[in-house]
């Protein structure tokens, strides 16, 4: 087995059984509808800030402040509405820009001093449920990844691109006295968003085509799925967790919310992945929905 990078991981949720997605004009692919979490090591707080960092960290406890005051308060209704907001966007959008590239391995750095170029090849492992790709002749997750990010890429480019141009159209709502410009605010942290997926996306290709990425199945993900599987879509014994009993079949959860924190403690990830993985459930469950 190769070395693995200790500092990252990627852990493959699957949200529902296969459904018919296109990803290219003309194209389409059956698959299931999957959140995927990308582990980092925390930054070091011996490490000096750049300015765009410090202005980042500044606008997010701005942000915060608004959270925190009173009820009736138009900060907090600004950041009730924002928090709205936020859940309505793609969550592969809100994976992607999760992953800040600078605390990643630098592709540089995934090579041992090893002449042997194989045996040097130091891994990313891919933890994913091996029974929910099973049968049916199902994509592999790092498939799945790998066409999920030719999608994503030029998506989130031309997304960076569009609201950045919008943002300057909103420059007449300054002149409006006491209250923040928010349309502003709101295109430029669209545009924000959007690079951080592009360049997260671009980052992520790189790892794959350098095959740094390997996928390694995990019982202890596997068993959170039996144990949670949604009551209102039970599994026949003879239906497989990633499969449905025909392709016509209408597509179902895989998860229930409950195994969200039983994920986090399996792979001690950060609180906040609780609520990342819960709103890709919910949204998961609005697209199989719709007729």
């Amino acid at each position: 087995m190769p070395p693995r990078w200790s500092g990252m991981r990627i852990i493959a949720v699957p949200l529902t059984t296969r459904v018919v997605a296109s990803f290219q004009a003309g194209t389409n692919t059956i698959l299931p509808l999957t959140y995927y979490h990308f582990h980092t090591p925390p930054p070091n707080p011996e490490d000096k800030k750049t300015l765009l960092k410090k202005a980042i960290d500044k606008v997010e406890n701005l942000w915060a402040g608004f959270g925190k005051a009173p009820e009736r308060n138009w900060k907090r209704r600004v950041f009730v509405y924002g928090a709205r907001l936020i859940d309505r966007i793609d969550f592969e959008e809100l994976s992607l820009k999760s992953l800040d590239p600078s605390f990643g391995p630098r592709i540089g750095q995934l090579w041992t001093e090893d002449p042997e170029k194989d045996a040097s090849l130091v891994t990313i492992p891919l933890y994913y449920p091996p029974s929910v790709y099973s049968g049916d002749g199902g994509m592999s997750p790092l498939a799945h990844m790998t066409l999920l990010l030719d999608k994503r890429t030029p998506h989130h480019k031309k997304g960076f691109y569009k609201w950045l141009f919008i943002s300057p159209l909103t420059a007449p709502f300054a002149l409006i006295p006491i209250i923040p410009n928010l349309p502003f605010f709101y295109c430029a942290w669209r545009a924000w968003s959007h690079y951080q997926a592009w360049k997260a996306s671009e980052y992520m290709q790189g790892l794959i085509a350098t095959k740094h990425v390997v996928e390694e199945p995990s019982s202890l993900l596997d068993d959170i799925y039996v144990n949670n599987r949604p009551q209102e879509e039970p599994f026949q014994s003879d239906e497989k967790p990633g499969e449905s009993k025909s392709k016509s079949a209408h597509p179902h959860l895989l998860l229930s919310v409950d195994g969200v924190p039983k994920i986090v403690e399996v792979f001690s990830l950060a609180s906040g992945a609780k609520a990342d993985i819960t709103r890709a459930i919910e949204q998961a469950r609005v697209r199989i929905e719709k007729p």
